[in-house]
This record gives structure tokens, sequence and C-alpha cells, in this order.
């Protein structure tokens, strides 16, 4: 087999003992056009010859355009025999692994390059496609695998939207719809280069692994691996003494109810939503189970909201039907220990795996433990329940309102609705019912509600829709790669 590469070097004026290799490969499928897989990658490294042509860089780059790469990979693994490659460091492979859309960080072994990414406009990825590769998911080969095996790191910045356009005769300029998919992945490379051409040999260490994402397509979060290990582990250690030393502070105090009613409930709650979406999931399966593959977007949609309802209502009707005046506060601890119990067991699954996919339990948990904190220290600002000596005597405590005194503590004859005193008046008050301020009081949150419902739902579910959106565009159509189809 012949074939041709095309190699530009751009020398360092400061750095010259290694390159960053940019590698783009410019033949297409006997199959397709190749728009984008891989002519959009080509043109971009063209736009950065151009700039690097008139800016040199301070360190040197090197471009490859390879050649056979549909056939085998066979333009990278010529290169590899070529004499400049001992002397690169890291790469970027730009690719097209789908047909438009945004390009993606997919995987990278590189953290110099990751962490340089962050300087992008409109940086997207998530390590959590790694692991994809990783796990077999994605069987989509690339040159990313002959540099890897080759002990270079880099990373793989491909499109991957409208992947049933891959390889088709539809992977055409017209299907682009307009000229988005290039102008994204210019301005991502442009940025890119810009950073990599001013920074030395000896920067960011290749050696570790880390954890990144982007957030809104705005930035890109990134943690070395060991560091996500350490916050996992202060989270997961000083999560729960921070709860218990809050609530004993309560409980000294007086201000919180310390009865059995209302516990137990998000459990029960949970798991009925996750049933009614359990039974969601198999009706489509049984009567349209093809929907996934042309409405994704709604079948998720659907199922989050069956959740959230299944979930919410039975909330709801037991706080109608057995009130409790911190039900708040309760619900939010018993999320907190789900959670908790979640981070410790994917804590275990990221040590011994090297998994990072699952980061995003790491922040529900501490969303919801910082929502749970800051109604705990809110529940500091109630009154005065009552002194533990009335506690054992029997006695009602009157609201300070009430008849115009000053919360005087008597045994008077009505009882805690403000009429008199019948048969089946109690003569020991419940716990519940001594709670000051009473519960319509209670109920007035002012503005403390819209921050832990910030962090428990806004939050969460902001992170969860945008990586969930992200695994759809990416996984549906991997059907055609030979993986299996997964509902």
């Amino acid at each position: 087999m012949e074939s041709r590469n095309i190699v530009v070097r751009f020398d360092g004026s400061k750095w010259n003992e290694s390159a960053i290799l940019f590698n783009a490969h410019y033949d297409t499928s006997s199959l397709a056009p190749g728009a984008t897989d891989d002519s959009v990658a080509v043109v971009s490294l063209l736009q950065i010859a151009q700039y690097l042509a008139d800016h040199r860089p301070e360190r040197s780059i090197i471009l490859l355009f390879n050649n056979g790469e549909e056939d085998g990979l066979h333009g990278s693994r010529a290169f590899m025999q070529y004499s400049w490659n001992g002397t690169i460091s890291s790469f970027v492979n730009v690719e097209g692994a789908g047909a438009g859309g945004r390009p993606n960080l997919f995987r990278s072994s590189s953290a110099q390059i990751t962490n340089a990414f962050r300087s992008a406009s409109h940086p997207h990825g998530s390590s959590l496609f790694s692991d994809a590769f990783r796990l077999g998911l994605v069987r989509s080969r690339t040159d990313y695998d002959v540099y890897t095996r080759a002990g270079i790191p880099g990373v793989d910045y491909a499109f991957y939207q409208n992947r049933q356009k891959y390889h088709t005769m539809d992977d055409t300029v017209s299907s682009l719809h307009d000229q988005r998919p290039l102008w994204a992945m210019m301005e991502n490379l442009h940025d890119l280069v810009q950073v990599l051409a001013r920074q030395s040999d000896a920067g960011i260490s290749d050696d570790t692994r880390f954890v990144y994402f982007d957030v809104f397509g705005e930035s890109l979060f990134y943690l070395r691996y060991d560091m996500f290990i350490l916050f996992n582990i202060l989270l997961v250690a000083c999560g729960p003494v921070f709860v218990v030393l809050l609530g004993y502070s309560l409980h000294r105090s007086h201000k919180i109810y310390s009865g059995w009613r209302g516990w137990g409930r998000f459990p029960l709650a949970f798991g009925i939503g996750l049933a009614v979406a359990a039974a969601c999931i198999a009706w489509y399966i049984e009567y349209n189970p093809m929907v996934i593959d042309r409405k994704p977007y709604w079948v998720l949609i659907d199922i989050t909201c069956f959740i959230t309802a299944g979930t919410l209502l039975p909330l709801y009707l037991a706080d109608w039907w057995r009130p409790v005046p911190t039900q708040r506060a309760q619900v939010l601890i018993e999320m907190c220990t789900f959670w908790w119990i979640v981070s410790i067991l994917n804590l275990i699954l990221v040590a011994r795996t090297g998994i990072t996919a699952t980061y995003f339990i790491t922040f529900y948990y501490a969303a919801t433990l910082a929502a749970t904190i800051v109604t705990l220290l809110d529940m500091h600002r109630l009154s005065r329940k009552l002194p533990p000596s009335v506690l054992t005597s029997g006695q009602r405590v009157q609201d300070p309102e009430e008849n115009g005194n000053s919360g005087r503590v008597g045994g008077g004859h009505e009882n805690e609705n403000g009429d008199d005193a019948t048969e089946r008046t109690p003569l020991i008050p419940r716990a519940e019912d001594l709670i000051l301020p009473k519960r319509p009081a209670q109920e007035q949150l002012g503005w403390i509600w819209i921050i832990e419902f910030t962090l428990v739902a806004v939050f969460p579910v902001v992170l969860m829709f945008q990586t969930l959106f992200t695994l759809l565009a990416a996984l549906s159509p991997t059907v055609v790669d030979g993986s299996a189809p997964v509902f």
C-alpha cells in the first residue's frame, strides 16, 4: 500500500527539546464524502499552520496530515517510524467520530493538554467518555490508539453527535447546516495552541490521572486524581461530623424535635419514585422500544418526571396526613445519609479501578451536605422549645403571643388548639406539640429555602441533565460499532 503523509514542523524560539503533535487525517471512508471525518479537522489545522507561520511559537509544534487512517491507521503507524517521533512529548488528535455538533474532548491521557483546554473559549468534554472507551462502550478506533500504545500521552478531540451519519453519504457539508461546528473546532484549537506554544517542556506532569468536565460549555473543571480522592475522603469523613455536631447543638438547646415520627419517609418515597420510573421504562420496552432511537431526550425527560412525581407526591401526602414540625430537616438528613453511603461505595470503586466517571456522585453528596448544614444552622434561629424540667412535668407551653402574656409556663385547662380540655385531652402532651414557634410559623421559611433548593435540586439536576444529554448523544447510536443495545 502506498501512502503519503504531510508533516510541518515549527521550531520553538525557546524550547526545541520536545514538540507537541497535532494530528488529522485527510483520507475519507470509501462510503462517505467525509465532511466531518476528517475534513473539518484538516481545515482547522491549516488555520493553525497559518497562525504559527505569522506567530512563531516558543515551543516546537508539529502538524501531521496523515493518510490511510480509515484503512487501518496506516498513516500514524508510518509516522511513528519517522525520526521526529522521538521528540514528541504529547499529541492532540483531531477527529470526527460523528457528523457535526460540538467537538468533544473525548478521551485524554495528558494532564498537560487537558489543563490547557481550560483556556478554550467553549470547552466541551468529560472524563466520563474516557472511561466509556476503557469499558468498551465505545469501540471506535482512531490515531489516538497508535500514539498512546507508543507511550505518548495525548487527547482525542472529535465530533460525536449525529453518529448515524458517520461513514455514510450523509456526512456532507450541507448536513452540517451551518458553519458553527467548523468555527467551534477552529476557535478552541486556536486557544489551545496559544497556551501550548508558550508552555515550556517543564510543564504539568503527564504521569498523573485526573478528573475533568465542562460546565455549560463555558469553562472546564480540572482536578488531579490524588486531589479528587482526598476531596472525597474529607467529604465522607467530615460531613457526618458536622451534621452530628449541629444536631447535638440543636438538641441541647431544645430546638429540634427528637421523636420517631417522620423518619424513613424519604427512603420510602424515593423507592416509590424508582418503582414508578421502572414501570415507565418497562412500558416503553414492551410497547414502544424504538422511541429511544428517535426521541431519546423526550424519553429521558419523561422518566425524570415520573421519578420526581413518584418521590414528591408521597412526601406531600405524608406531611398532610401526619405532619411533623421538622420534615424539611428530616428529609435532608436522610438524603445526606443516602448520598454519604453511595459516596463511600464510589470512593472504594474509584480507588480500586481508577474510574472517575462517577464524579457526579461526589458533587451530589457535597450539595446535599451543604443544604443539610444550611438547614440545621437555620434551625438555630428558632425559639427555645422549653426547659428540660417542663418536659418531665407534663405541663403545656404557651406561645409568647398567646393571651398577650410573655410565654408563661403552666398547666392550663385548654388543649393544644386553645379549646377547653375534654376527656380526650392528653395529660402529657406530645413532644412535637411543644415546639415553638408553632407549625404555621415554621412554614414561613424566608429566603433560606432558595439556597437549599438551589443546592439540592437546581445544581444536581443541571449537572445530571448535562451529563445524560451528552451520553445520549454519544452512546445512543453506538450499535453501529457493534456495541450491545442499552436502553
